[in-house]
């Protein structure tokens, strides 16, 4: 476990000056140090301040060196305040290594010496770093018992920077044992505490920690404005690390609000600033998250991909804590032989007992490594094995949901095709008989016009033949004739109009082989789509009333919105039955086109609402819908950068309400 977002408080309450020139004055202390040539309490003093200041920049071996060199002056010299200073500062090395049993060892001999000294603030002190250990090996209990007496001690000592950070790691405790509003009180109060002593480093803190509070307790916006100053902070401060973790917070404040596309980004934000600064810990969490994101979006490919970071990135890590293991063992034993030889030096034992205390550390340390090896080759197997499993599974599922995904696909263009096909069908046919019936009396009436014009032509030069013309008219009822040729030319011109305009809507329906965005015009999109329901809206009795907007048209893919149009009212006719009506709406607000379509059927209970844009989730009998149709319409809405709402009241009808960016 690491401690780096605690790290300026653990490292930060003697002799720190975190400024610019950090480093630069390090430097010039050790140098200093260097050319001590008496060891007294200034030397303890100094080294002390090195080691200090080392474990604050994280070189943790170094400063160990100089707080063992401090010691063993102290000791000497029996100098006990600077005895317990050095076992403080030496305790929270340990602290800041994860090494938790040897921090809490010298903690408490710096805690026995303070009391033996009667030194109150460092007593105090030591109650805060022990509630930190506590706290970090997740003792929350114990911890929030530590934290409460030092929080005590330093109010009556006046000393409020410290009783704020003390406050703030009991509200740290009380939110991992889900005591939500005890532990924002608390966070409260030491962000105001810190707001007080002016430290801007330790208010970021406290708002980093209610940022993660109101994101357990989904109070989301205030989680994502915490997140966003805490991300501000950091940038500001060069704060790589603390930049990656707040890019993970937002993603899940994003994920929890079920905005994907929010969420991916900030989680590969995370994952590029952790890997910029080898942040192992941080490139864990995200590529986790990354992998189930990626499966819940039917993205395999990818979630493979980042799987198999957590994965590696989990190898890392192990490989790191494991070699940081054997470094601790060889430093704990470097201690133990080291206090071996000056007790068998105080008691003069003999060469053979010494060579026998080394051999029995050696063999121990052989013995640890061979344990740790194993262990290592153990873990190795286990997770090649794990991971070749899960490679294998996800490329099966990637096939399987490949074949589905075309098979799914081309049983939704079959249903709508079989839809199409009725409504056109039934619309041609009409015009068509229109032709049909005009034809046969059309030739009729035009055999026997052409006899008349023949017998005409008989007896032109006869003038006096005019009685018999006269007859030959009323025999053939001529005006009759052309007066029903030219109704039956008008019949066949308005059969022929409407087979015209029914191709034309049809034309326009099914514009869905473009491959890139076109300007579209929605109200042309939803006047293309009602003819084709004509069919089913006649037979069941139900009138459309159409409101239109002046709206103005988008980018998009027409044939996949009027596919989207198609679904929703072929299911708003199939939701009213008989009898009913079905409200059409279209505006513009807030440069975003609205799109409503409401009708009056039987509507949905509150569970149905939260199923309906499931993929194969249908409330229609067996074999009548593939359950795909409202899936499909989601996924094309969402491509288009819109959203899609629905409203429903049981025995009111339902409306669903689709937004587009104008």
């Amino acid at each position: 476990m690491k401690i780096w977002p605690l790290i300026c408080f653990i490292g930060s309450y003697f002799l720190i000056n975190p400024g610019a020139a950090f480093a630069h004055e390090q430097d010039t202390l050790i140098r200093y140090w260097n050319q001590f040539k008496t060891h007294d309490t200034a030397y303890i003093n100094l080294s002390n301040k090195i080691a200090d200041q080392l474990n604050y920049s994280g070189s943790f071996d170094s400063a160990l060196i100089f707080t063992d060199s401090a010691i063993e002056v102290c000791k000497r010299q029996t100098y006990n305040a600077g005895l317990a200073m050095t076992y403080l500062i030496k305790g929270k090395i340990y602290i800041s290594k994860s090494n938790f049993g040897r921090g809490l060892d010298n903690i408490h001999l710096a805690d026995s010496l303070f009391k033996l000294l009667s030194n109150t603030a460092g007593i105090t002190e030591c109650l805060l770093q022990t509630g930190i250990i506590y706290y970090y090996q997740k003792s929350y209990t114990e911890a929030i018992s530590y934290f409460s007496q030092a929080d005590s001690a330093y109010a009556k000592e006046n000393d409020l920077w410290h009783a704020s950070t003390a406050r703030y790691m009991q509200g740290r405790s009380e939110l991992e044992l889900n005591n939500f509003s005890g532990s924002e009180e608390l966070l409260n109060q030491a962000w105001q505490m810190k707001k007080n002593s002016e430290d801007t480093k330790g208010q970021n803190e406290c708002e980093w920690a209610l940022a993660d509070l109101y994101l357990k307790t989904r109070q989301l916006d205030k989680a994502r404005q915490y997140y966003t100053e805490c991300l501000n902070y950091f940038k500001s401060d060069g704060n790589k690390q603390g930049s990656a973790m707040v890019y993970f917070g937002i993603g899940q404040v994003y994920l929890s609000l079920n905005k994907k596309d929010s969420a991916e980004k900030y989680f590969l934000l995370s994952v590029t600033e952790g890997r910029c600064i080898n942040f192992i810990e941080v490139i864990i969490k995200s590529a986790q998250a990354l992998a189930s994101l990626y499966v819940s979006m039917s993205d395999f490919e990818k979630a493979f991909t980042y799987q198999f970071l957590f994965y590696s990135s989990t190898d890392s890590l192990y490989n790191r804590e494991t070699k940081q293991k054997i470094a601790d063992m060889e430093n704990d034993i470097k201690l133990e032989k080291k206090d071996v030889e000056i007790e068998l030096g105080k008691r003069k034992i003999s060469n053979d007992k010494i060579f026998f205390y080394l051999l029995l550390s050696i063999i121990g340390l052989l013995t640890m490594l061979s344990i740790v090896v194993f262990q290592r080759v153990q873990f190795k197997q286990r997770t090649n094995n794990i991971l070749e499993k899960k490679n294998n599974d996800l490329a099966a599922a990637l096939r399987e949901l490949k074949a589905a995904q075309i098979q799914l696909v081309q049983n939704e263009k079959m249903a709508s095709l079989g839809q199409l096909t009725a409504g056109i069908a039934h619309e041609i046919n009409n015009p068509v008989n229109f032709v049909t019936s005009s034809v046969s009396p059309l030739k009729r009436n035009f055999d026997e016009l052409k006899k008349l014009f023949e017998s005409y032509d008989l007896l032109l030069g006869k003038t006096d033949q005019k009685n018999a013309i006269d007859q030959l008219k009323k025999e053939f009822d001529l005006q009759q004739n052309l007066a029903e040729s030219g109704s039956l030319l008008s019949g066949i011109a308005e059969g022929s109009r409407r087979t015209a305009e029914i191709v034309k809507n049809l034309r326009h329906f099914s514009r869905m082989d473009n491959e890139e965005m076109m300007s579209v015009n929605i109200n042309d999109g939803i006047n293309s789509t009602l003819p084709l329901l004509q069919n089913k809206l006649s037979q069941q009795n139900i009138e459309v009333i159409q409101s239109l907007g002046n709206i103005p048209p988008i980018e998009g893919f027409p044939g996949q919105l009027n596919q989207v149009f198609m679904n929703l009212l072929s299911n708003a006719i199939d939701a009213i039955g008989n009898n009913g009506k079905i409200f059409i709406t279209t505006s513009s607000e807030n440069k975003k086109i609205k799109i409503s379509i409401r009708d009056t059927g039987k509507g949905m209970t509150s569970e149905l609402k939260q199923k309906i844009f499931d993929p194969f989730f249908t409330t229609k009998e067996v074999g009548k819908g593939t359950g795909l149709g409202l899936s499909i319409s989601y996924s094309i809405i969402e491509k288009h950068q819109g959203k899609i709402e629905v409203k429903s009241e049981v025995g009111k009808g339902t409306e669903f309400i689709i937004w587009l960016p104008a």
